[in-house]
């Protein structure tokens, strides 16, 4: 392709078209490269952005509410809802926590069923006591309405 002369070097006349070709197909390559990468990330968010979601799981406790009293000996209803997603035989745990949230003692395990009765033991007493409830099988869980008292009395 290159012209020679008496000298053996290339022929300027032709040097700068044939550099234009060859930058040209580079480029075109390049182009193609670049444009099918860039089809396909295009096509694999799309297809993301397409899926849907279930509504969220939670669940609410009910009892007990901001102010209840519970004395040690009693016996109390720990009550919750649930959305419907999270079915009746999933593992339920319950959790005392004393003024410190998710640092609590578990104080027992049962069935969604939405209710679990819990005989008040000398654990802890204070005025800042709530129950957690957290559904291990989906990774959530819930603090009560609000803070109320075990009594020694």
């Amino acid at each position: 392709m290159f012209v020679f002369h008496k000298n053996n070097s290339p022929s300027s006349s032709g040097t700068p078209l044939l550099l234009s070709i060859i930058w040209l197909v580079f480029f075109t390559a390049l182009l193609l490269v670049f444009s099918s990468c860039a089809k396909k990330t295009i096509t694999t968010f799309q297809s993301k952005t397409t899926t849907t979601q279930s509504p969220i799981d939670s669940i609410t406790i009910t009892s007990p509410q901001n102010g209840d009293i519970w004395h040690i000996g009693e016996i109390v209803t720990i009550t919750w809802t649930s959305t419907p997603d999270i079915p009746t035989g999933a593992m339920v745990d319950v959790f005392l926590e004393n003024g410190v949230p998710m640092q609590g003692q578990q104080i027992g395990t049962t069935t969604n069923t939405g209710s679990f009765n819990w005989v008040v033991t000398n654990i802890a007493t204070g005025n800042q006591m709530a129950i957690d409830i957290e559904i291990t099988t989906y990774e959530i869980g819930t603090l009560s309405s609000g803070y109320f008292t075990i009594s020694g009395d």
